[in-house]
């Protein structure tokens, strides 16, 4: 096997525990992206979460967390980064989410994991503690991705690196 991918040399059984975890994920979760067209109300608030997603996206490829400045300006948290590329997923702005995958690819730590926040202006680092939780959402992004897109390429290796430092 890969000895790249630790996770998977490790153990047979794990991985297909992985894989029907995994399944059972995408299997609860599509079938709700599905559904007939919403209702005019529910479109015009998605069309106004997107606007405002797309008005935090910033130059550096990532999506501030948080509007009005303060003390919480300039902050990019993980979590928001693959919920925000989703929802472009979502909303059919597949060069929005591609680029929030190809920043994250570009900050992803050697074991697959993220800091958990970095300045939205310059990548940099802010919050030192890494938790498994944002690089699954950010696997279950990359998941929602694929299946929209057919693209089992592009962001594959970074949401296998992601599993794989969850897992780990």
């Amino acid at each position: 096997m890969d000895s790249s991918r630790p996770f998977l040399r490790r153990a047979p059984a794990r991985m297909i525990s992985l894989m029907l975890s995994v399944a059972l994920i995408l299997g609860l979760f599509v079938p709700l992206f599905a559904h007939p067209k919403p209702t005019s109300a529910a479109s015009s608030a998605a069309d106004k979460a997107y606007g405002w997603l797309t008005a935090q996206m910033k130059p550096s490829g990532l999506v501030e967390s948080f509007e009005n400045g303060g003390s919480a300006a300039n902050l990019c948290v993980v979590y928001d980064q693959a919920v925000a590329a989703e929802a472009f997923v979502l909303m059919g702005d597949l060069d929005r989410a591609r680029t929030v995958f190809a920043t994250l690819a570009n900050l992803q730590a050697p074991d697959g994991g993220w800091y958990n926040i970095y300045a939205c202006d310059n990548r940099s680092v802010v919050e030192w503690h890494r938790d498994v939780g944002p690089a699954v959402w950010v696997a279950l992004a990359v998941a929602q991705y694929e299946i929209a897109t057919g693209d089992t390429v592009t962001f594959h290796d970074m949401a296998l690196r992601a599993l794989n430092y969850a897992f780990g």
